[in-house]
């Protein structure tokens, strides 16, 4: 039984990456998911958070992902999201910036309030992981 499987991690920029992991540890948008090797087909809807990649030797990437979707198949994890970024360049000043700006929105139509929510929750997620 294989204990790694291919992970790939895209944008609507380009494929970040695409490599071996061990473990992967998604944002789901109602918690984390934890992926082992030949774990059961799945389809995921992300949320805001860290992304955490563990390859064969021990080692650790992680990476804040602003939702999208992750599909477990084929023995294989694709993750598409609309943002993707180390975490260690993620900063608090940047995580403060985002959440003002998010609560300076303004607009009374569902979209403008949906906008709003969108960002304050990667706003959140942003700051929560640099906090500390």
């Amino acid at each position: 039984m294989a204990s790694t499987f291919n992970c790939t991690l895209t944008t609507p920029e380009h494929e970040l990456f695409s490599r071996e992991v061990s473990y992967v540890d998604l944002p789901a948008h109602d918690g984390q998911v934890g992926i082992l090797a030949n774990r059961a087909p799945m389809l995921v809807k992300l949320g805001y958070g860290a992304l955490t990649l563990k390859d064969a030797s021990g080692a650790e990437t992680a990476m804040f992902i602003g939702g999208g979707f992750a599909q477990v198949k084929g023995g294989g994890v694709e993750v598409l999201t609309d943002e993707a970024r180390k975490l260690d360049e993620l900063t608090k000043a940047e995580a403060d910036e985002a959440m003002s700006n998010a609560q300076a929105l303004e607009g009374a139509s569902p979209a403008d309030a949906a906008r709003k929510q969108r960002e304050t929750e990667r706003a959140r997620a942003m700051q929560r992981l640099t906090a500390g």
